[in-house]
């Protein structure tokens, strides 16, 4: 087959939307009752009111364990819902953590639920890693859902009305942890309620309960901090800078602030000013992790390989167990061509997280499909860490299809012939999946070039 029908092939492949192999992620956890026994039999959905046909479903086991895969992401989705239900159970809260493929969080909440409410809210970005655990009370979800949701909250912590503020304070993401706590117990209500909207997956009802909240208190940089994340969640970039620099002028002392601005820059895609945030973070809190993880992250985007590769092992030093740093360390190693040291770590990966190791070979994989300059060898071995997946895991359908998509790549015709097998494999494991049918055209065309 010549080069020119390969390249068709591919544009086939793309037609679906563009590159395809990248945009999937992956939601699981555990489904629990209130006595932290599992609950079988759960349904848990992850749907886009933008994209109504869009429903994908998991159940859990008798472990309470599920799984979704294969979520097909969009920029233009905007916020998913991740909902859940059981026969004779109603949700009662959620704890939601959301990861990149390096395993770098963007995102986490702990929403209560109600039967009317029964899901949590999050982005979700190409290749994310989203971790959900459910909490179920019993109760008749349909007969309370049709009363308007109405049902008796479980009651406050110790303290009353301020300590459950502050508990819901430092529930919340971002710098606005227990100094944010302290200052919602001492305010106004305005930002307790703020931070209950945010919490219930309201955060557009959020933002002039904060707006008031921080007139009540301007110089309080942790109501600030957090509102700039609330904004940057609702895709309000420019408010979000404004805010996330008054904070850092209010505490310049503080690393919490050029975290926050770090990701608002690198949302606007100003890798430059990120990288200034970062640096700032760094020299007010050189050893805290999660800045080591961040620097380590940026440097590893402009392709300072070599500091990003230092940094991770300032984390490992500090957290000898972070898978996280050591699949970022064995992505980097790849991108400087040397697969050995790459392999030995994630052989580390592998031994600490043995039941999810199929998924981290699998994210490898797709990280390296990604890149802008892909090269040739690159590639092989994007093809090489699909496979592991797929050995680990032979009905993984998503490693299927990207293992088709890298060896219609590589372009060799017993690539082609392999890639042909794969795409029909992912097919017999999801024949409803929203890409069959592009996938279907795909493997037609192959047919044809035999």
């Amino acid at each position: 087959m010549g080069r020119l029908r390969i390249g068709m092939l591919v544009t086939l492949a793309f037609a679906a939307g563009t590159r395809v192999w990248a945009q999937t992620a992956e939601v699981s956890g555990k489904v629990l009752d209130v006595d932290g026994k599992p609950v079988a039999n759960a349904e848990v959905s992850v749907s886009c009111d933008a994209f109504p046909d869009r429903i994908y479903k998991g159940t859990s086991d008798k472990r309470g364990n599920y799984f979704v895969s294969g979520v097909v992401t969009s920029q233009q989705a905007g916020e998913w819902k991740i909902g859940v239900k059981a026969a004779g159970l109603i949700p009662l809260k959620a704890s939601l953590i959301a990861r990149m493929p390096d395993k770098t969080r963007y995102f986490d909440d702990e929403p209560k639920l109600t039967a009317k409410s029964p899901w949590a809210m999050t982005k979700i970005k190409d290749l994310a890693i989203i971790h959900v655990d459910f909490t179920m009370r019993t109760g008749d979800a349909e007969a309370e859902a049709s009363a308007g949701g109405i049902a008796l909250p479980p009651p406050p912590p110790a303290g009353g009305d301020a300590a459950a503020a502050a508990a819901a304070a430092g529930a919340l993401p971002g710098a606005a942890g227990a100094a944010g706590a302290a200052g919602a117990a001492a305010g106004p209500d305005d930002y307790a309620l703020a931070i209950e909207k945010v919490r219930s997956g309201d955060p557009e009802g959020s933002v002039d309960l904060f707006k008031k909240a921080i007139e009540a208190k301007p110089d309080d940089w942790e109501r600030r901090d957090l509102f700039a994340r609330v904004l940057l969640r609702l895709d309000r970039a420019g408010e979000a800078t404004i805010q996330a620099n008054k904070a850092a002028a209010a505490a310049p002392d503080k690393a919490g602030p050029q975290l926050t601005l770090t990701e608002i820059y690198l949302a606007r895609g100003l890798p430059d000013k990120a990288a200034e945030s970062i640096a700032k973070a760094q020299a007010l809190e050189p050893d805290n992790v999660k800045v080591l993880e961040r620097s380590a992250n940026v440097a590893a985007q402009a392709g300072k390989l070599d500091e990003a590769l230092a940094l991770n092992e300032k984390v490992l030093a500090k957290k000898p167990d972070s898978t996280e740093a050591m699949v970022a360390m064995a992505d980097i190693y790849n991108r400087k061509k040397q697969p050995k040291k790459a392999e030995e770590m994630l052989a580390k990966v592998v031994e600490l997280d043995p039941k999810n190791a199929y998924r981290t070979f699998y994210n490898l994989g797709a990280v390296i499909s990604n890149r802008d300059d892909l090269t040739d060898a690159d590639n092989r071995k994007a093809i090489e860490s699909f496979r592991k997946a797929i050995n680990l895991k032979p009905d993984y359908a998503v490693a299927h299809r990207d293992l088709g998509f890298a060896l219609l790549r590589a372009g060799d015709k017993a690539d082609l012939i392999e890639a042909r097998k794969e795409l029909a494999k992912y097919i017999d494991l999801e024949p409803h999946a929203r890409d069959a049918a592009d996938i279907k055209a795909t493997i037609k065309s192959l047919e044809g070039g035999k």
